[in-house]
């Protein structure tokens, strides 16, 4: 099935409003003074990205996480 690529004005501005957003918030992230970690602190970031990514497969009644 071929799905139309055709976005409404409506749609149009919500996705430019949203990618707005988004552009001025990666910009006051990339403003904003390094922070030091130490390594406990960076394993646990990494360990919460990692689970955040994780695939998640809908199975039947269950819900199955990729480990």
């Amino acid at each position: 099935m071929l799905h139309s690529k055709i976005v409404s004005a409506d749609q149009a501005q919500t996705i430019q409003t949203g990618r707005t957003s988004l552009d001025r918030r990666i910009e006051e992230l990339r403003n904003r003074p390094a922070t030091y970690l130490n390594h406990g602190e960076a394993l646990m970031l990494q360990g919460m990205a990692t689970a955040s990514l994780r695939q998640q497969k809908i199975v039947g009644n269950k819900i199955a996480l990729d480990n």
